[in-house]
């Protein structure tokens, strides 16, 4: 695992996603609005340890209508930097378990925010979600590394302004 890519592909991550969920959430409609609890609602009953790629799966739906209202090129920035991300959510999930309740509630974060079109507070809720997650690998594989990357694209996009 090397830092310096967790960071720069969390800090592109961030920025992107909060960009795509900011203009996401001024067009989101009911139907977004239940195909997005469906999917959490999904990631809440597979269990990840058992069912990782279902879960998965899931996962990637739900970060998926949130940043649906985007142009296909970035789409396909997102949907690339999030396979390249995908190791480090695993290692997320196996360095701690404990963080689970505070992800889920992040994702609820997310679609409340969706679901009000609070564009700005959807910017905030997926950057803070991204950097966490970001973090969290970093302090367990190479404590050392300072995440510039990341704290800039937090500091960017977690002040929710859009």
């Amino acid at each position: 695992m090397d830092p310096e890519d967790l960071d720069a592909v969390y800090g592109a991550r961030i920025m992107l996603e909060s960009l795509a969920v900011s203009m996401t959430a001024k067009s989101f409609t009911a139907a977004d609005i239940e195909r997005m609890s469906d999917a959490l609602e999904r990631m809440k009953a597979l269990a990840v340890d058992t069912q990782p790629d279902e879960w998965h799966a899931a996962h990637h739906a739900f970060h998926g209508i949130a940043t649906q209202a985007v142009g296909p090129q970035l789409q396909r920035m997102i949907a690339s930097l999030g396979e390249h991300s995908e190791r480090y959510i695993r290692l997320a999930q196996l360095g701690a378990p404990a963080s689970w309740g505070k992800a889920y509630a992040e994702h609820e974060a997310l679609l409340e925010a969706m679901r009000q079109s609070d564009p700005a507070g959807a910017a905030r809720v997926v950057a803070r979600h991204l950097a966490r997650t970001a973090l969290s690998v970093l302090a367990d594989i190479a404590p050392e590394y300072e995440p510039t990357a990341t704290r800039t694209a937090l500091g960017l996009a977690g002040n929710g302004q859009s």
